[in-house]
């Protein structure tokens, strides 16, 4: 049996002045891929079901992440990049896995501040070009 990769394991990396820094704080990270599809059916089609073109259409990966609000300059830097939509290089690692790296916009981002409550966070990063796997 393969032995299991814990959530906590998966690392979300965000380039800041040329070096790849982990996300403090992060406690829950996702990853989705979607794509576009290119349906090419026309009267020819067998039996006109639709059919779609491989390998066409727009490919996307949105990065969702949450945590607890941590006050260290990290924290400042992507408040930062959230408030200015900046696309930025990023990796999410998945150990025993592999790496994701490209570049990435923030885009959501929401600050919940409960009376008795610790400060959490949560943001969304939207893929801005082409993303490698290693």
């Amino acid at each position: 049996m393969a032995a299991k990769n814990p959530g906590k394991n998966v690392l979300l990396q965000v380039s800041i002045n040329s070096v790849f820094t982990t996300v403090a704080a992060v406690r829950t990270k996702s990853m989705s891929k979607n794509g576009e599809a290119v349906d090419v059916t026309n009267s020819d089609s067998p039996g006109l079901w639709r059919e779609l073109l491989s390998g066409g259409g727009v490919r996307t990966i949105t990065i969702e992440v949450e945590g607890v609000h941590d006050p260290v300059a990290s924290m400042a830097t992507l408040e930062s990049f959230a408030m200015n939509d900046a696309v930025v290089a990023c990796r999410l690692v998945r150990p025993g896995v592999n790496t994701m790296q490209g570049a990435f916009q923030f885009k959501d981002y929401k600050v919940d501040a409960p009376y008795n409550g610790a400060v959490t966070f949560s943001m969304t990063l939207e893929s801005a070009g082409e993303i490698t796997f290693s």
